[in-house]
């Protein structure tokens, strides 16, 4: 559920205290983990660029 400047995040199981809804700013996110395989075309439509460069070699 997102707006402006924070996000809310449901839990599907509860952490170790019970709580199942985190509110975070946005700014505060530095990292976001993902659990299933997802390909890199998914995020060019956010700005990321497609990579053209092989593993190993330098620009």
């Amino acid at each position: 559920m997102p707006s402006n400047k924070l996000l809310i995040v449901d839990r599907g199981v509860p952490d170790t205290i019970g709580a199942r809804k985190i509110v975070i700013s946005y700014i505060n996110i530095v990292a976001i983990k993902f659990t299933d395989m997802v390909r890199n075309k998914v995020f060019i439509p956010l700005g990321f660029e497609e990579r053209t460069v092989k593993r190993g070699h330098q620009r």
